[in-house]
């Protein structure tokens, strides 16, 4: 019978860990290891780890912390809860993530079992109590939408063989936030993956505070993946920080100089910003979630994408010059 190792990388996940946590511990049938990789944690992270492990014996049993003083990144932490992980099969689960199916971990060791698969994605959802979560869905329904679209779909690797992860060379950690679609693409046409639906949700965020950070992690993600040359048709996704680059120049533009060939990139431009209004109440079946969506939320997620992808290039360029000077 396969083991399972379940990898958490946590970074100042004070208001999800525990749940997180919990929903592997209500499992009727329990992994044979939590591993929960405390990447540089500033808030009490660490310490919400440490009191559910003493809750109970058997808990502490189970439950692991590795902890390092300060943050390196997800692939990072997964890759290091990954050499420490005794079991057979590699659970990674993000630290914003609960679940609620009892029976995952027992599906998952059939599907590896029965089904001999070597990797599997998970299909679940959200929690979307709030506009902002809401928000976050039909921003989520879009871009799939447009994903398939453009041929850019493809699934997170929630559990695998732990022989394959290392024979693949593990997550790169020169990638920062997208370590695991380049994952994706090197097994994907070597391994039988296998499909598994169940009630996992996650918490999107819920603060503006919240957005800029994740918004953050994307700008820079998409510095060290080199996102315009692996997926130069992000730069025609609508609503994408591209489209609102592109947008806001046209209008500045505009107001400048005039000019009909301008009123009319104008005028197209935002005639596919209003496209996305009935794209997104077929995708959601929402309404005010989707007017949030297209006016406020994704113009203030494209900022904070933008501002973060050019810090970074910057230094990047610089840190490469001074390399070249030395």
């Amino acid at each position: 019978m396969v083991t399972i190792s379940v990898v958490i990388p946590a970074h100042n996940e004070e208001n999800t860990i525990a749940n997180a946590i919990m929903g592997l511990l209500r499992q009727n049938v329990l992994p044979e290891e939590i591993i929960v990789v405390n990447d540089g944690s500033t808030d009490s992270t660490a310490q919400i780890v440490e009191k559910i492990r003493q809750d109970r014996e058997e808990w502490g049993k189970i439950i692991r912390m590795i902890s390092f003083d300060k943050g390196h990144g997800a692939a990072f932490a997964r890759n290091r809860g990954a050499e420490s992980a005794s079991g057979d099969i590699l659970f990674f689960l993000d630290s914003d993530v609960e679940v609620l199916d009892m029976e995952l971990v027992k599906k998952i060791k059939n599907e590896f079992e029965k089904k001999k698969v070597d990797a599997l994605y998970f299909e679940g959802g959200g929690r979307h109590r709030t506009l902002l979560q809401k928000a976050y869905f039909v921003r989520a329904r879009i871009k799939h939408f447009y994903d398939k679209i453009f041929g850019y779909f493809h699934p997170f690797i929630n559990c695998i063989r732990k022989e394959i992860f290392f024979k693949e060379g593990k997550f790169n950690e020169k990638l920062f936030y997208y370590e695991d679609e380049e994952f994706y693409g090197k097994i994907a046409s070597k391994y039988k993956i296998g499909k598994l639906k169940t009630n996992t949700v996650h918490e999107d965020p819920n603060s503006f505070d919240e957005v800029k950070r994740q918004s953050s992690w994307v700008g820079r993600g998409a510095t060290t993946y080199g996102m315009l040359s692996k997926k130069p048709l992000y730069l025609l996704y609508p609503l994408y920080p591209a489209f609102w680059c592109a947008f806001f120049l046209l209008i500045v533009l505009f107001l400048v100089f005039g000019g009909m060939i301008l009123q009319v990139a104008v005028s197209l431009f935002t005639l596919l910003l209003f496209l996305q209004i009935p794209l997104g109440i077929i995708l959601s079946s929402a309404f005010v979630p989707v007017i949030f969506y297209v006016f406020i939320l994704s113009p203030i997620r494209s900022f904070f994408t933008i501002k973060s992808f050019f810090e970074n290039t910057l230094k990047s360029i610089s840190g490469i010059s001074r390399k070249k000077r030395r």
